[in-house]
């Protein structure tokens, strides 16, 4: 999948200009005291961004939830597979129709001997800090094991994802941050491990709680990289684009009322030294590794949300017709990061996008109360906002949403026909995972055990958690046999004859 190249541009929903980065319709401007970019048709003024963070972050996504074991690649733009024998150890090689490059598939039965006893005991309710202890594993042994199950598990849901995406006609999405930490590999003056704070956006259906991405901002260094691509790099942007702010932003979430709520974030937005400024972390928390390397360091969140909404269009591209309302963390930069990624979609009215703030309250039910709602226009930026009161056995419930892009005049009962049954999935969810890898646990992990961990409790959470998996898998589909995920794999790389021909022979 190709990104985006240019970030810069308007961001204004309505505008001509929207998401065009053609730098000849914009003017540099400093009046609001930051780099900008002045859009003469509607007067915004999107901060100047760096098109290289971006990308890098998008790429590294992409790269750590596609596996070479896996999905072993050619030179050619649209590779066409055909079978050429079997290996000494019975593993399948083969061989490009177009460059003849030969490659060779994994080995279910041999990745199911050494995977399927990690998927039983986390089923069984194995921990991850006594995972390596109850199998017996050596250090060595289960660094290789979970790096491998992570890749499988990943591209295993990517799979299910693409098929079940076709059949899909509509989807209430909801894209949120949260402060997930790990190792940072320093020590403070006292000889105590710092940790590290990564702004982790999660983009999970509303409906479900089926998570499809969970990405941040940590950039890492790449073998593949050249010391002189390392660099020029850093040379180039790295040093302005890493997190560097030291004051943490007070969270407005103990505020009850969901209109104050979104007016006092307005508030903290506006009085940022530029929008996407965010403080999220303070300064001792937002270093990694960098005693040892220049290229692993924490980026700045809006980086990381334009990274993250990059990595989600598949999910758009493969079902044109799919009618999305996705609500969003209220954040000015994430609100922009979706707009430049899905402006098309918007457009053509496929695609509304929300601001979204809750309440849950445990005030007495009050069934009388469940039809207030109340209308406000917020903000710089004049922003309707609806109120919703929600009534149900817990007491009173507040939802504030922010219309961002479909018409001001939606009535209030099409917005309630958008509200799930689970108000507080993004609480819900990291409170679990974080129940599963406790914090103290996870702050003495490096960064890639993380992402290996969060992997694959994804796949946990969205298919083995609940009686029913959170999507609607195709029937073909195993949710707990490593050796039936890796022949599933194996056969989608072949063209449909080939496949069918596999089968046979097996």
């Amino acid at each position: 999948m190709s990104f985006r190249q240019q970030y810069n541009g308007c961001k204004t929903f309505g505008c001509a200009n929207c998401a065009n980065p053609d730098e000849t319709l914009y003017r540099h401007s400093d009046r609001l005291g930051y780099p900008a970019w002045h859009c003469n048709l509607c007067g915004a003024y999107p901060p100047l961004l760096l098109n290289p963070p971006i990308i890098a972050l998008a790429t590294q996504t992409q790269k750590a939830r596609q596996s070479p074991l896996f999905l072993p690649s050619c030179l050619c733009a649209q590779p066409q597979w055909q079978r050429y024998g079997l290996t000494k150890s019975a593993s399948q090689r083969l061989q490009c129709r177009h460059c003849r490059k030969v490659v060779t598939q994994a080995n279910a039965k041999q990745i199911a001997t050494r995977l399927q006893p990690w998927l039983d005991s986390l089923i069984n309710g194995v921990s991850p800090h006594e995972l390596q202890r109850h199998l017996g594993l050596s250090n060595k042994t289960f660094n290789q094991h979970i790096a491998q199950l992570a890749e499988l598990l990943e591209h295993y849901s990517n799979n299910i994802e693409r098929q079940a995406s076709k059949h899909a006609t509509s989807h209430t999405l909801y894209t949120f941050s949260h402060t997930q930490v790990c190792r940072s590999g320093m020590r403070m003056q006292n000889n105590e491990q710092c940790s590290a704070h990564l702004w982790t956006l999660t983009t999970l259906d509303m409906n479900t709680g089926y998570v499809y991405l969970i990405s941040d901002n940590a950039l890492t260094e790449t073998e593949e990289e050249t010391e002189e691509e390392k660099q020029k790099a850093t040379k180039d942007w790295q040093a302005i684009s890493e997190y560097q702010l030291t004051l943490k932003e007070i969270s407005e979430s103990d505020e009850s009322d969901v209109l104050i709520r979104a007016e006092k974030t307005y508030q903290k937005i506006l009085a940022r030294s530029q929008f996407d400024q965010l403080a999220y972390c303070e300064a001792k928390h937002a270093k990694l590794k960098l005693e040892n390397s220049q290229r692993n360091a924490l980026i700045r969140p809006v980086y990381a949300a334009h990274a993250h909404m990059q990595n989600l269009r598949p999910f758009l591209q493969d079902n044109h017709q799919l009618k999305l309302n996705w609500f969003l963390e209220h954040e000015s930069f994430i609100r922009g990061a979706a707009i430049t990624t899905y402006h098309a979609s918007i457009r053509q009215g496929y695609l509304s996008l929300y601001y979204y703030h809750y309440s849950l309250s445990i005030e007495p039910q009050k069934p009388q109360q469940e039809t207030e709602n109340e209308q406000r226009t917020l903000s710089w930026w004049n922003e309707k906002w609806h109120k919703l009161t929600l009534s149900d056995k817990r007491g009173l419930h507040q939802v504030g949403l922010g219309i961002l892009t479909p018409s001001s005049h939606i009535t209030e009962s099409k917005l309630r026909e958008l509200l799930p049954q689970k108000l507080n999935w993004d609480t819900t969810f990291w409170q679990a995972f974080e129940q599963w890898l406790p914090p103290t646990y996870a702050q003495k992990l490096s960064l890639k055990r993380i992402h290996q961990w969060q992997a694959i409790y994804r796949y946990w959470h969205n298919y083995l958690s609940t009686p029913q998996p959170r999507l609607n898998v195709p029937n073909t589909c195993a949710l707990n046999s490593i050796h039936q995920f890796v022949d599933t794999l194996n056969h989608a790389m072949l063209n449909p004859l080939e496949a069918q021909k596999a089968k046979r022979d097996k």
